[in-house]
């Protein structure tokens, strides 16, 4: 490992040949920070962090997927930015907006008491109206009885409470 930073070093030296000392330092700690940004980006491709996303929930799978778009989006623009590019009326300025847009329509969705606070709340009239007609057509050659009692039960299964698998997990 000690063998190929010390060859990064070498060449690093031989490129800025003939470079003051100032910027010598400058253009080696930009150097560093690129290859820490390559290393994050070939993190972000591998196929453990998709599995990682793939646990989290739709609202946080959609936070990280628009961050990743921010950075990405970000990193077009330092390139333009170091190119000499006009950027007041590039389109990049739109879609950074756009996307930060997003990002802050997803923090107010995050930090919303309605999200916090999220327990299925059921309506015990409408989803014994739903059994109702669904099993009334399944079974509409079986007796009554037996609908009802289908019914009946599965509305006491609905007075219990139900909440979300993440809210146990926070419990």
């Amino acid at each position: 490992m000690s063998e190929i930073l010390d060859e990064n070093l070498v060449k690093q030296e031989e490129i800025l040949d003939g470079i003051p000392e100032l910027l010598k330092e400058k253009l080696i700690d930009l150097m560093t920070r690129l290859d820490n940004v390559e290393d994050i980006v070939k993190l972000l491709n591998s196929s453990t962090i998709r599995e990682e996303v793939d646990k989290l929930s739709p609202l946080e799978k959609a936070k990280f997927d628009w961050i990743s778009i921010y950075a990405i989006n970000s990193l077009y623009f330092v390139y333009l930015k170091n190119n000499g590019v006009n950027l007041k009326e590039h389109p990049i300025m739109s879609e950074l907006l756009r996307v930060k847009n997003y990002l802050s329509r997803i923090n107010e969705i995050t930090s919303s008491e309605e999200y916090k606070n999220k327990s299925v709340k059921v309506d015990k009239e409408s989803s014994a109206r739903i059994i109702k007609r669904s099993l009334w057509m399944n079974a509409s050659n079986k007796s009554k009885g037996k609908v009802s009692e289908i019914v009946n039960n599965t509305l006491e299964s609905a007075n219990k409470k139900t909440k979300f698998e993440s809210d146990k997990e926070d419990n």
